[in-house]
């Protein structure tokens, strides 16, 4: 029961930490060379090659003929953590307990490979289809870093399969549908931080 307490106290002396995470942190803006040549401007509107169909399947109708793009973006994030972990809890004698939690470079670099085809079967219909990933990467820190509870290695993997169809209705009007089947993967492990050994924890929890 101790051991439950003290946990509760910690986590809810990181919330307001933990909460201004967002889920974008994954998300890969980097799904063709084409696009991000020019900074992904337009893309819902700009046909270069097949690739378009990774934001828009519609523009595939712009395409003549079989088309084929690929290639690999280089990641290189710098992402530093700066901040503390606060400790207090008082049914155990442990008040106003901080730790120092900086983290420096944590998210790896990383190679996302993309692949798109497209196919114009007659004046009307065009066939693609678009192998990419949205959402990747991974974040890690020492298993027994000041902040290695809440998670020392996070990390998501996907590959997406993205079959699609386009109708060019008339000169200036085509509309697009595409099916999204995703593989995913995640991971995320925590461990025991260096400061749980200087907290002055009751003789029972010291085990």
């Amino acid at each position: 029961m101790k051991k439950r307490m003290l946990t509760v106290a910690v986590s809810a002396a990181m919330a307001g930490v933990v909460t201004q995470v967002n889920a974008a942190g994954f998300q890969l803006a980097e799904y063709s060379a084409t696009g991000l040549s020019r900074a992904f401007a337009g893309e819902a509107v700009t046909a270069n090659n097949a690739s378009a169909q990774g934001r828009n399947p519609a523009m595939m109708s712009m395409l003549k003929g079989t088309q084929i793009s690929f290639g690999a973006i280089y990641v290189m994030p710098d992402v530093d953590v700066k901040g503390d972990v606060s400790i207090s809890a008082p049914t155990l004698g442990i008040t106003d307990y901080q730790f120092h939690a900086d983290a420096i470079d944590v998210a790896d670099n990383a190679v996302v490979p993309n692949f798109y085809l497209s196919s114009q079967l007659n004046e009307h219909w065009t066939l693609g289809l678009a192998i990419n990933s949205n959402y990747g990467l991974k974040t890690q820190i020492s298993v027994d870093h000041n902040a290695a509870i809440f998670g020392s290695e996070t990390s998501i993997t996907t590959v997406e399969l993205n079959p699609n169809l386009a109708y060019k209705v008339n000169d200036t009007f085509s509309v697009g549908a595409g099916l999204r089947l995703v593989y995913g993967e995640g991971k995320i492990s925590a461990s025991t931080p260096s400061w749980l050994g200087a907290l002055p924890l009751p003789a029972s929890m010291s085990h």
